[in-house]
C-alpha cells in the first residue's frame, strides 16, 4: 500500500506546478454494514468513526444508488441533482471533524500554491460507489453540480490496496510510447450483451485526435487491431523496454478483458494473465482501460457476506487488481462510455499527458472536456465514469515540464483516387465486413484478391472507400478508378438504362479496343510518377501489354492496393444486348412460323418455353439435377443463330431468352402481339434488330473485359506486396483466373436492424430508453444514416419529451412510390434493386404502416433490410410499397372497373409481388364461364411471370362456391387455418380444384401486421386476408435470401416448406419454416462452390453469423451438410453421398 505521509512529509514535485497536498480518505464497513470513516493529512487526521447518521444511507441503499448511476449513463439521462452525489456528500462530509480537516488541508494547500489531492481507499464493498461523485463542501447545501474532480484545486483519485513492483519516478523521454490494442472479436452466436463496434472508426478517431502529438514528436503510437496474446507479447517484444502507456479499447468483463484466438474469436484473459503481460514493460507508467465497467467489482457486493468478507477478492476490479501488480497509474471505467465520449476523453487526456501534465491533471482536463462537450449539451454524468487508481505516492508526469520532441514527418500513401463519389451522409459500417476487407488489402490474410457485390445501395462503394481510409497510413500506393473514369462509354450506356435509353451500338463499337489497357497504363505511370518513381517510357516496339507489365514490375516493388469500381457495368450492359438478340431472333421465329401456326398456339408455346426455362434455371441456381425437357435442342438452334458470341455468354443465352419472354408476355395482350412485342423490346434493349449487329456489340465488350482481365490478372499474379479489389452488382464469373485460396468474395446483404442496433447501443445512448422494439419502428424511415440516428439523438436528450416520430418524420421526409408514370429499372434484375409491392384491399390502414409492420416481422424472423413506402429513403432497402389501390368504400367493396384500372395502372410498375385481397363468390359449375368474362384474367395473366400474385383463398366453407381471382390458378391462394395448422371452419376448400393452395394463420394478434388493420373489431382480425398477408411477408423475406427466383419459383418453395394439415390436399405453412428454407438453400448454393470456414460463408451468402451458425446447425442435424471442426480451421462442406439436399 502507498504510505501516507505524515506533516512533515509534503509533496514537492520537481515543478511547482506539480505540487500536491495530500488528504487520505478510508471508508470501510463494519458490523451490519455501517459505514466507518478514517481521515489524515499534514494537517491532522480522524480515526475510525461510525457513519450511523440516519441521513446516511444504508450500503443495500447506496449499492442501489449506484445502478441507477450505471444507467444514467447507459441511457445519456440529464442529471442535474443526482442522489448519489448528495449522499455520497453526506457519508463523508457529513461528519464535522472530516469536514474541519478537509477545509484546513485545503487551505494549506492554496496557501502553499499546491494543489489537494483525495486518495480514496475503499473497503471492496464501499469501492463499488463512484467516489468521483463527491459534491465539493466548498458550497454547502448548494453544492448541486459541483465536484471535487472538477474543482480547479482538487483532485480525486483512488489509492491502491498494495504494491508488487518498484515505484518510477523518473519522468520519460519524448516521445511516450503508447501501445493502442482494439477488440472487437467475434463472439458466439448465443452470447448475449455483446455489440460489435467499428474498430476501424475507432482507430482512425484515435490516430485523427493525436495525429498532432505524434507529428510533434511527442507520442509514438502503435496501434494493434487483432489482438491475440501472441501478437501482444510481439509487440512488446518488438521495443526495446515495451511501452510507456497502454491503452485498450474493447469487450471487457470487470475482472478481465477479451481478446481473440488465431481465427479472430473471442478469447478472455484474465486480470492475472494481463498482470503478467503488462509487466513485461519495466518502464510502464499508465494503462488505460476504455472497456465496458474495468472500474465495476467483479461480483454484486451485495452477495458477499460483510462480516464473513469470504469472496471480497472478487469484488476487486480489473484497474484495481493491475494497480497493484503491474502499473503505478491505472485508468478504468465504473460504467459503458459511448464512443463518442471516449473519443473526447482521449484527445484531451493524451494532450495533457504530452503537454508535461500529471496523469491526474490530464485526466481532469479531460473529464473538463467530456462534461462541456457540445455536442451534447445538458448534464450527463459521463464526465464521471473514469477512475484513476494510482500505485505510487502521488501521480507524476510522464514527461517534464515544456517537452520537446523530434517532429516526424507525415507518411502517408500516394494516392490517386478517380471517379469517387463521396456522399456527405453519414451511414453505419458493416464491422466485419470491413474488416475482412481490411484484412485482404493490408496482406494480413493470405487472399490477394476480395470482390465485393450485392445489391445496388447496401454500401460496397463506400466500404471499399472505408477500407482504403484505414490503409493510407500503412501501404505505398493506392489506386481507386470507377467506371466512370475507366470505361467512360460503358458507363454512360449503363447508366442510360436506368433512364430507360436505348444503349448506342454504334458508340460502343467504337470504343478502341485497346483503351482499357492503355488507361490502365496511364493511370499505373501517372502513380508512380507521384510516388518519387521513374515509370518505363514506352518504347515503340512495345505492346501496351509489353508496357503494362514493365509498369506492374515497378508497381510491385511498393505496398500497392488497387480497387476498380463497379466493374460489373460491362456484364450488366452485356446482359441487356444479349436479351435484346434473343428478341430479335424470337421474333424472328414467331414471323417463320405465323403462316400455318394459329396465334394462340404461338402464344401457348412461347409460355411453355418460358416455363421450362424458368424451372432450368432454378434447377442450376440451386445445384439440382436439370428436369427433362426439350428446350436444348432450341437453345442451339439460338447460339447457332448468333456466330460470333463470346462462348463465355453462350451459357447465359437460356437466361437472356427468359428475360425477353417475361417482358413481352408481361405486356402483350393478345397473341397477335407477340411478335411485335419482341421486335419492340430488341429495339428498346439493342438499338434494332441486327443480331449481327448486337452480337458485335457483345463480342466487342467482352474484348473490352478481356483487357481489364489480362490487366488484372498480370497484376494479381505477382507475389508481391499488390491487393486488388473488385466491386460489383453480381458475381464477377471468370474474370481472374486465381485459386479459391487467392480469391475472398464478399456479399453484402441489406443492412440489417440487428447491425444498427449494436451500433446504437454503442454510440447513442440517449435513444436506449426509448427501447430496441419502439426504435426498430423509426428504423423503417432513418436506416443506416447514423447522421440523423446522431441528430435525433441530440433532440432526444435535449427535450426527453420530444416526440420522435415527428422528429423522423421532420428528418427523413417521405418520398411515395405510386404506380402512375413508374417504369422499372431496365436492367436491374430483382436482387439487384428493392422488391415492389403492391396491395389491393380494405383492411390496410396506410402503406408507411404496413412498410413498418413487414419490417418488424423481417426483424422478428432476422432477416435483413427493411421495407419501405419511401422511394428516395437510401439504399439498402428490402423492397417499397406503392401507395395506390383500388377504392373501396366503408364495407370493404369496390368495383370491377376499379380494380381493372388498378391493373393496369400497375402493369408498367412491374411489381414484384402483388396481394389481392379482395374476392366475389361465385358458384363452381359456373367457373369457367365466370373465367371467360372476367376482365382481370388477360391483366393477371400478363403479370405472372414477374409477379407472384397472391390471393385471399375466401372465408365461404359452403361446398361448390368459390371465391375469385384466388380461384384462378395465375394466383398463389392462401386459405385460412388454426393456430394448430388446420384448415379454419370458415375457411372455403375445392378438392377437385385444389384451392386455396397453402393455408396459413388466420390471425395477425400475435405479429406486428396486426397494428395495420383499419378496423380489426372486437374479436381481432381473423380470416383468409389475415393469412394471405402472411403469404405476402414470407414471399418478402424467401425473395430477399433468394432474389434470382422466379415468381413460380417463390410460390413453389412456400408449397415445399409446408406441411400436410392432416387433411386430403391440404398444407399449412409457417413464415419460419419457409424462411428457413431458403436460407439452407441459400447456404447450400454456396457450398456447391466448395468446402470453407463458417466466416467464409458468412461472406458468401450475407448472413449474419448467429443467424447462419442456427441454419448451419439445423442443416448438420439433418446431414445435408458436414461440419468439421478438427485442428484450428473450421470448415463446412456437403455432406457425402447419401445425404439430403435442402429441398
Amino acid at each position: 500500500m502507498a504510505e501516507p505521509r505524515t506533516p512533515s512529509a509534503e509533496a514537492t514535485d520537481r515543478d511547482e506546478g506539480q505540487r500536491f497536498e495530500l488528504f487520505d480518505l478510508t471508508i470501510s464497513i463494519g458490523p451490519e454494514g455501517l459505514p466507518w470513516l478514517s481521515a489524515r493529512s499534514s494537517v491532522g487526521f480522524v480515526h475510525s468513526v461510525p457513519r450511523a447518521d440516519p441521513e446516511v444511507p444504508r450500503l443495500s441503499d447506496l449499492l442501489d444508488l449506484v445502478y441507477d448511476y450505471a444507467d444514467s449513463i447507459a441511457f445519456a439521462e440529464p442529471e442535474p441533482r443526482p442522489a448519489l452525489a448528495a449522499a455520497l456528500g453526506t457519508l463523508v462530509f457529513g461528519e464535522p471533524m472530516v469536514l474541519r480537516l478537509f477545509h484546513a488541508t485545503r487551505g494549506v494547500a492554496a496557501n502553499k500554491g499546491a494543489r489537494l489531492l483525495v486518495r480514496v481507499l475503499a473497503s471492496p464493498h464501499m469501492a463499488s460507489l463512484p467516489w468521483e461523485l463527491l459534491p465539493d463542501p466548498e458550497y454547502g447545501d448548494d453544492a448541486s453540480g459541483r465536484y471535487l474532480v472538477l474543482a480547479p484545486d482538487v483532485q480525486v483519485v483512488r489509492m491502491a490496496r498494495g504494491r508488487s513492483y518498484a515505484t518510477r519516478p523518473r519522468p520519460l523521454h519524448t516521445p511516450i510510447n503508447l501501445l493502442v490494442v482494439l477488440s472487437s472479436p467475434v463472439f458466439p452466436a448465443d452470447t448475449e450483451g455483446r455489440y460489435d463496434f467499428d474498430i476501424f472508426e475507432v482507430k482512425r478517431n484515435l490516430m485523427n485526435e493525436l495525429a498532432p502529438m505524434v507529428r510533434a514528436g511527442l507520442l509514438r503510437m502503435d496501434v494493434e487491431d487483432r489482438p491475440t496474446v501472441d501478437n501482444l507479447r510481439h509487440r512488446i517484444a518488438s521495443q526495446q523496454r515495451g511501452y510507456h502507456v497502454f491503452h485498450y479499447v474493447g469487450h471487457a468483463l470487470p475482472d478481465r478483458i477479451i481478446l481473440e484466438d488465431r481465427m479472430g474469436r473471442a478469447e478472455t484473459l484474465v486480470s492475472e494473465r494481463l498482470i503478467e503481460l503488462l509487466r513485461l514493460c519495466p518502464d510502464l507508467r499508465l494503462a488505460v482501460f476504455a472497456g465496458c465497467e474495468t472500474a465495476r467489482p467483479r461480483d454484486d457486493p451485495a452477495s458477499v457476506d460483510i462480516g464473513r468478507a469470504v469472496g471480497w477478492r472478487d469484488l476487486l476490479s480489473l484497474a484495481d487488481r493491475c494497480v497493484q501488480g503491474a502499473c503505478p497509474n491505472v485508468v478504468g471505467m465504473q460504467a459503458v462510455l459511448p464512443l463518442s465520449t471516449e473519443r473526447v476523453f482521449t484527445r484531451f487526456l493524451y494532450q495533457g499527458l504530452s503537454s508535461g501534465y500529471s496523469v491526474v491533471d490530464a485526466l481532469r482536463i479531460a473529464r473538463g472536456a467530456m462534461q462541456g462537450d457540445a455536442r451534447i449539451g445538458v448534464p450527463v454524468l459521463d464526465w464521471s465514469v473514469p477512475v484513476l487508481f494510482v500505485g505510487a505516492d502521488e501521480p507524476v508526469a510522464l514527461l517534464p515540464p515544456a517537452p520537446q520532441g523530434q517532429p516526424r514527418p507525415d507518411r502517408s500513401a500516394v494516392e490517386l483516387t478517380l471517379g469517387l463519389v463521396q456522399s456527405s451522409e453519414r451511414f453505419l459500417a458493416r464491422d466485419l465486413a470491413l474488416r475482412q476487407v481490411v484484412e485482404v488489402l493490408s496482406g494480413k490474410a493470405r487472399e490477394r484478391v476480395i470482390i465485393v457485390t450485392g445489391p445496388a445501395g447496401t454500401g460496397k462503394t463506400m466500404l471499399i472507400d472505408r477500407a482504403l481510409d484505414e490503409l493510407r497510413g500503412s501501404v505505398d500506393l493506392i489506386l481507386f478508378v470507377h467506371m466512370r473514369r475507366l470505361m467512360p462509354e460503358v458507363h454512360k450506356a449503363c447508366a442510360g438504362l436506368g433512364r430507360d435509353a436505348v444503349p448506342d451500338v454504334g458508340a460502343l463499337l467504337a470504343i478502341e479496343p485497346d483503351s482499357t489497357l492503355r488507361r490502365m497504363c496511364e493511370l499505373a505511370d501517372e502513380l508512380l510518377r507521384r510516388a518519387g518513381r521513374t515509370p518505363p517510357v514506352r518504347d515503340q516496339r512495345w505492346t501496351l501489354r509489353d508496357w503494362w507489365e514493365r509498369l506492374v514490375g515497378d508497381v510491385v516493388q511498393l505496398r500497392c492496393v488497387v480497387a476498380v469500381d463497379d466493374l460489373g457495368q460491362l456484364d450488366q450492359l452485356q446482359a441487356v444486348l444479349l436479351r435484346g438478340a434473343a428478341a430479335a431472333w424470337m421474333a424472328g421465329r414467331i414471323a417463320m412460323r405465323r403462316g400455318g401456326t394459329p396465334d394462340e398456339v404461338i402464344s401457348a408455346d412461347a409460355e411453355a418455353l418460358l416455363t421450362a426455362l424458368q424451372r432450368r434455371a432454378e434447377a442450376e441456381q440451386a445445384g439440382l439435377p436439370l428436369p427433362e425437357q426439350r428446350i436444348d435442342p432450341g437453345l442451339r438452334v439460338l447460339a447457332e443463330s448468333l456466330p460470333g458470341l463470346p462462348d463465355r455468354l453462350a451459357g447465359r443465352l437460356a437466361e437472356a431468352l427468359e428475360q425477353a419472354l417475361v417482358d413481352v408476355l408481361s405486356q402483350s395482350a393478345g397473341e397477335a402481339q407477340l411478335e411485335a412485342s419482341l421486335t419492340v423490346l430488341a429495339m428498346r434493349a439493342a438499338g434494332g434488330t441486327d443480331t449481327g449487329r448486337i452480337v458485335a456489340a457483345i463480342a466487342h465488350l467482352e474484348r473490352l473485359r478481356e483487357a481489364a482481365a489480362t490487366a488484372l490478372q498480370i497484376l494479381v499474379e505477382r507475389r508481391a506486396g499488390v491487393r486488388t479489389a473488385l466491386t460489383a452488382n453480381q458475381p464477377l464469373r471468370g474474370l481472374i483466373e486465381l485459386s479459391g485460396d487467392d480469391v475472398f468474395e464478399l456479399r453484402l446483404a441489406p443492412l440489417s436492424w440487428q447491425d444498427t442496433w449494436r451500433w446504437l447501443r454503442r454510440n447513442l445512448p440517449g435513444l436506449l430508453r426509448y427501447g430496441e422494439d419502439y426504435l426498430s419502428r423509426l428504423w423503417t424511415r432513418l436506416g443506416a444514416r447514423a447522421d440523423l440516428w446522431e441528430e435525433l439523438e441530440l433532440k432526444a436528450i435535449r427535450d426527453p419529451r420530444a416526440d420522435l416520430e415527428r422528429i423522423v418524420g421532420e428528418l427523413a421526409p417521405a418520398t411515395r412510390v405510386t404506380a402512375t408514370g413508374q417504369r422499372p429499372l431496365a436492367g436491374r434484375r430483382r436482387g439487384e434493386r428493392p422488391m415492389r409491392i403492391a396491395v389491393a384491399g380494405p383492411h390496410l390502414t396506410d402503406p408507411e404502416q404496413a412498410a413498418t409492420a413487414l419490417t418488424q416481422l423481417a426483424i422478428r424472423h432476422g432477416v435483413g433490410g427493411r421495407v419501405t413506402a419511401d422511394m428516395g429513403a437510401g439504399g439498402g432497402a428490402l423492397a417499397y410499397l406503392i401507395h395506390e389501390s383500388p377504392a373501396f368504400d366503408d364495407e370493404g367493396r369496390t368495383t370491377i372497373g376499379q380494380i381493372v384500372g388498378w391493373l393496369q395502372r400497375l402493369g408498367p410498375m412491374r411489381p414484384d409481388i402483388v396481394l389481392l385481397d379482395y374476392g366475389l363468390v361465385i358458384a363452381e359449375e359456373g367457373f369457367g364461364e365466370h373465367r371467360s368474362r372476367d376482365p382481370q384474367v388477360p391483366l393477371l395473366q400478363g403479370m405472372i411471370h414477374h409477379s407472384l400474385l397472391i390471393g385471399a383463398g375466401g372465408n365461404d366453407p359452403a361446398p361448390g362456391r368459390l371465391t375469385v381471382p384466388g380461384a384462378y390458378s395465375e394466383v398463389f391462394a392462401i386459405g385460412a387455418a388454426q393456430p394448430d395448422g388446420r384448415r379454419a371452419p370458415y375457411s372455403g376448400w375445392s378438392a377437385a380444384r385444389g384451392k386455396p393452395d397453402l393455408f396459413m394463420d388466420d390471425q395477425l394478434g400475435n405479429t406486428p401486421l396486426a397494428a395495420v388493420i383499419a378496423s380489426p373489431g372486437a374479436g381481432g382480425f381473423i380470416g383468409s386476408s389475415a393469412a394471405a398477408m402472411h403469404a405476402m411477408a414470407a414471399a418478402v423475406m424467401v425473395w430477399s435470401l433468394l432474389p434470382q427466383l422466379t415468381p413460380g419459383g417463390v410460390r413453389r418453395l412456400l408449397e415445399q416448406a409446408a406441411r400436410p394439415t392432416g387433411e386430403p390436399g391440404q398444407m399449412f405453412l409457417e413464415i419460419g419454416s419457409a424462411v428457413e428454407l431458403a436460407r439452407r438453400r441459400l447456404v447450400y448454393g454456396a457450398l456447391q462452390q466448395g468446402p470453407c470456414t463458417t466466416m467464409t460463408l458468412s461472406a458468401l451468402t450475407g448472413l449474419q453469423a448467429e443467424v447462419l451458425a442456427n441454419t448451419l446447425a439445423a442443416m448438420s442435424a439433418d446431414r445435408q451438410i458436414e461440419i468439421n471442426r478438427s485442428g484450428r480451421l473450421e470448415r463446412v462442406q456437403i455432406a457425402g453421398p447419401g445425404a439430403c439436399g435442402p429441398m
